[in-house]
């Protein structure tokens, strides 16, 4: 924007370290101009455009303090106002106020959709989830209907995608060999309490 369309009173549309290629966007941040300066900065031959601003909510107009950073590219002065480069002025507000609000309400949009997209996935996950968990409980018990013992079963697997490509069933085998050592121990001690009884039996 040219620094001469400036005008002390008026309102703009101001993009910090944009450059005067810069399209209006939600960048933008909208200041009431207080008064419009010349300065001479080191290195400079020619005097440069700077602009005494007080930054305002960009829908209401009243006074706000910025918080955007850019040190050096936007300086705050004494009773709150700021130095910023007329540089970085890209329109007038009135010029840009209907498109702001339509940038908002389509930034709205999007966003709820993507809430919106992101709540339908999740509600998908847990009907997946609570199926599979119905699924495994299923196998689970049948297992154990078939003579598995509960404390055997250390995991079922589903495959997340496929269901029965990577499925499986991972039993604990230092549960299953205690069982089986215990049972041979019971069957000898069975065996040999027979062999006892017998022996008596004769006597």
């Amino acid at each position: 924007m040219n620094a001469q369309s400036i005008w002390a009173g008026n309102d703009y549309a101001f993009i910090p370290n944009s450059g005067r290629s810069e399209r209006f966007s939600l960048r933008a941040h909208r200041v009431r101009v207080r008064r419009v300066l010349k300065e001479v900065r080191a290195g400079n031959a020619k005097a440069s455009t700077f602009v005494e601003v007080q930054f305002v909510d960009n829908v209401t107009g009243e006074p706000i303090e910025y918080s955007g950073g850019w040190h050096g590219i936007v300086d705050k002065l004494e009773g709150g106002t700021y130095k910023v480069k007329a540089y970085d002025f890209v329109d007038y507000w009135e010029n840009v106020h209907e498109q702001y609000m339509h940038l908002i309400k389509k930034r709205d949009q999007e966003k709820f959709e993507r809430e919106e997209q992101d709540r339908k996935a999740n509600e998908e996950r847990e009907r997946v989830a609570a199926e599979r968990q119905q699924k495994l409980q299923q196998v689970k018990s049948y297992l154990i209907q078939k003579g598995v013992e509960p404390e055997w079963i250390d995991s079922i697997q589903l495959d997340g995608h496929g269901y029965y490509d990577k499925a499986g069933i991972k039993l604990s085998f230092r549960r299953v060999e205690t069982s089986m050592l215990e049972e041979r121990e019971r069957g000898s001690r069975s065996l040999y309490d027979a062999a006892t009884r017998s022996e008596q039996g004769r006597d």
